[in-house]
């Protein structure tokens, strides 16, 4: 098992923060791809590896990145008035983009995966209907989450 992050996800992870956690924009430039769908693929495979969690966490501790600093800079900014040069709303997306580094903020659209390598040829016919019916009652759901 790798003990330290290859070149690219080092690079990968500079470029998440960069791109204020846009993990298919990151791989798109990090990445041999031009493709949306394929960087998307990467991106969500690279971030489930605990290897470039601890590079993203690691990174994060720097000084200028650290949690408590966007937390206080949030506090700052509710009683006084914006930097100079800044707008508030500029402050309060750069602040924003820090918490959901930090994972602190989510967004509010959450993205569900599923693993369709299984064998489906060993399944019952049974089985085929109901994983079938799950499958249509999933994908109605986020369909039905999404145009609300």
């Amino acid at each position: 098992m790798r003990t330290k992050p290859t070149y690219k996800q080092k690079l990968f992870v500079q470029e998440y923060i960069k791109n204020k956690g846009n993990g298919t924009q990151s791989a798109l430039k990090v990445y041999n791809t031009t493709d949306d769908n394929t960087a998307r693929m990467i991106a969500s495979d690279n971030l489930t590896k605990p290897i470039v969690q601890q590079e993203l966490k690691t990174l994060l501790q720097r000084k200028e990145l650290q949690l408590d600093r966007f937390t206080n800079k949030l506090s700052d900014i509710v009683g006084s008035e914006p930097s100079k040069g800044y707008s508030g709303s500029d402050i309060v997306e750069a602040v924003k983009t820090g918490l959901k580094l930090h994972g602190v903020l989510q967004d509010r659209k959450t993205v569900t995966s599923y693993n369709l390598n299984a064998d489906l040829e060993k399944l019952s016919t049974y089985d085929l209907i109901e994983r079938h019916k799950k499958l249509t009652k999933d994908t109605e759901a986020i369909l039905h989450d999404d145009n609300e």
